[in-house]
């Protein structure tokens, strides 16, 4: 059901489907999926908090949903979380992640 969730929220995304009602929608589908554990969709969802695209960009959210998809293999967080870590452009913020325990 998760994946089922999650294809419908991204069909909802594509530009074709640009109302509002249909991005809320979109983005409600993206939190029930990834609430329910489907990585891809913690994946997207974190990845639309750290753009700010169809909610308010948040550093903090982006963060929080970049750590929850897990490697099934070693247990670590997702390489996506180890890319948005190491980008130059938040570098600034990293020091402030490390004081928070959020590292």
């Amino acid at each position: 059901m998760p994946q089922e969730q999650y294809r419908k929220a991204i069909s909802l995304l594509l530009p074709r489907n640009s109302h509002q009602s249909d991005q809320n929608d979109a983005l409600n589908l993206l939190r029930v999926a990834a609430g329910n554990g489907y990585s891809p969709a913690q994946t997207a969802l974190a990845s639309a908090y750290e753009q700010g695209f169809v909610v308010t960009q948040d550093t903090q959210q982006a963060i929080g949903w970049y750590k929850k998809p897990r490697n099934k293999a070693t247990g670590l967080p997702s390489s996506r979380w180890d890319a948005f870590t190491s980008s130059a452009a938040l570098s600034q913020e990293t020091p402030r992640w490390r004081k928070n325990g959020l590292n």
